[in-house]
């Protein structure tokens, strides 16, 4: 659990890389948490779409990266949340201080009416396309069935995509994107 986390900042030069890898990672809310579908929502807006505001602010504002996205990795009870992108070398601290950036932006600036509709139909569209067929619907059913749930599970995040609010997204961001509960991984050239 969390109790043996304690957030640093680990750098690994490998004078080669053309890219430096960047990770920032926390522990996170387990599967089953009431609070977990809410997450999601939170998550995918910050950094798990196309148009993401980490995906705004290091690709399409800054040209840092070609892409940055975040996931939460289950494990057991456990589980940790993390973002990570490849950066040019000599913009991987900056990048890194983007990320933080947009985490106090979105504890303090509601997302937009336009971009909670635009997440809420890229998550509602995404959940249905993960269930379409007999195959991933199994998939999906055997990840519920791991953590004690079953369909109504899916059920129940369908409702919480479409029930969840701005000043919701903004709550979640104050709890759970403080960039001091985050260790940084950075592994590339290091550049002075």
């Amino acid at each position: 659990g969390s109790r043996f986390f304690h957030p640093q900042r680990i750098v690994e030069n490998w004078p080669q890389s053309l890219q430096t890898s960047i990770m920032l990672c926390r522990p996170s809310l387990p599967y089953t948490a009431p609070e977990t579908l809410d997450f999601r929502f939170m998550q995918t807006l910050f950094c798990n779409y196309f148009g993401s505001r980490l995906m705004q602010n290091l690709r399409e504002k800054n040209g840092y990266t070609y892409g940055i996205g975040g996931s939460v990795a289950y494990c057991g009870k456990d589980s940790i949340f993390y973002i990570s992108s490849e950066v040019n070398n000599d913009k991987a601290d900056a990048a890194i201080e983007a990320c933080f950036d947009e985490m106090r932006r979105l504890q303090t600036e509601k997302p937009s009416d336009e971009e909670m509709v635009m997440v809420r139909n890229y998550m509602l569209g995404s959940a249905l396309r993960s269930i379409d067929g007999t195959v991933s619907y199994m998939l999906n059913y055997s990840q519920w069935d791991d953590f004690g749930k079953d369909e109504n599970w899916f059920y129940q995040y369908l409702s919480a995509i479409k029930k969840m609010s701005a000043q919701q997204v903004c709550e979640l961001a104050v709890k759970y994107l403080q960039p001091d509960a985050f260790t940084v991984i950075e592994v590339g050239k290091l550049v002075d």
